[in-house]
């Protein structure tokens, strides 16, 4: 009795230790692979790109908190996920030297209506085309930036050099986000190489500035979809030029839906 029940259970184990194998076996035959650990999934998960923001400075040489802003923005353009455009205003500038043009103060005053923010000043940062705040308040700044990243932010619109010199590709996913009935602008915004100059005149006369991506050129390309699509425009770029963002913006709200950017490499 004592021996038969000692083999049952001498079965019983190996059965056991057979069954817990299979799988294993099988997959090994197979040539499955291991499914992958939970914390790789979870890896993988987090390294999606990160939504563009664009940050806007509207800013002067002859402006004395401006230095402060300049040197803010060129911080946060480093970060590859950011994309800025700064705007040198006409109403308030140095004579010699100046980087200002007659669009940006024109783009600036467009904001002060759709943001309600009342009359132009310097320097200001608008974020994403909804947001605005004094441009040398970092701590502000930042948390402009952070809300609207976890507000609904522009899709990124990937730009890739074609065959044809001058000729971008352009391709994007559907904008589902877009105010029903509400015209959506592409806007071309050529910007410049760094600057590095001492300021001629005014409160900041003799200081030595780094001016990063002023723009020297806004061109309304017309019309934007709101369906995923792929676009080819051509941008000529002069010898001074970094290179050119892409804006497809809100005409009633300032919103903008979707971003790209291309940096001479």
């Amino acid at each position: 009795m004592r021996h038969n029940l000692k083999l049952a259970l001498t079965i019983a184990v190996f059965l056991w230790g057979l069954f817990s194998l299979t799988p294993r076996v099988q997959a090994e035959d197979s040539g499955l692979p291991a499914a992958a650990p939970v914390s790789a999934v979870e890896s993988a998960a987090l390294a999606a790109v990160e939504a563009p923001v664009v940050v806007e400075l509207f800013s002067s040489q002859a402006c004395l908190f401006c230095p402060q802003a300049d040197t803010l923005f060129g911080e946060l353009i480093m970060q590859p996920h950011v994309i800025g455009l700064a705007c040198h205003v006409d109403y308030f500038d140095v004579r010699n030297g100046s980087l200002s043009q007659p669009f940006c103060t024109v783009r600036q005053s467009w904001y002060m209506q759709t943001l309600g923010a009342g009359p132009n000043y310097t320097p200001q940062m608008v974020i994403n085309g909804v947001r605005e705040t004094m441009g040398n308040k970092d701590a502000d700044v930042r948390a402009a930036m952070h809300r609207a990243q976890a507000a609904a932010g522009p899709v990124r619109i990937d730009v890739r050099v074609g065959e044809t010199v001058g000729d971008f590709i352009l391709s994007w996913p559907s904008m589902g986000h877009l105010k029903p009935d509400e015209p959506v602008a592409f806007w071309l915004a050529v910007f410049d190489k760094p600057h590095n100059l001492m300021i001629a005149e005014g409160r900041n006369k003799g200081r030595q500035m780094r001016y990063e991506n002023i723009v020297n050129h806004m061109q309304d390309l017309g019309s934007w979809p709101a369906a995923a699509g792929i676009k080819t425009i051509q941008v000529k770029l002069e010898a001074g030029d970094m290179g050119f963002a892409l804006l497809a913006q809100g005409q009633g709200s300032g919103r903008i839906y979707a971003a790209g950017q291309y940096k001479v490499p």
